[in-house]
């Protein structure tokens, strides 16, 4: 399967969603709400790695690191 343009993963049915290669941009109904599709398990759990996850936590670990420097 190729990669596509980004894809709304609300938008489409679970058959073709289960199909999306690993790596593929997605978003969830919000284009602001980016990710990447990393699959589905075998107990039918999808997974994505949302974009504003990893951007929050490298804000956060910059914080505790300058605090913990501080001290």
């Amino acid at each position: 399967m190729r990669y596509c343009s980004i894809v709304d993963i609300h938008n489409i049915p679970h058959d073709i969603r289960k199909h999306l290669q690993a790596g593929q941009w997605v978003y969830a109904g919000d284009r602001k709400a980016k990710g990447v599709w990393c699959g589905e398990k075998k107990n039918g759990i999808q997974v994505v790695c949302w974009y504003q996850d990893g951007q929050r936590f490298q804000e956060r670990k910059n914080t505790l690191m300058a605090y913990a420097k501080s001290k």
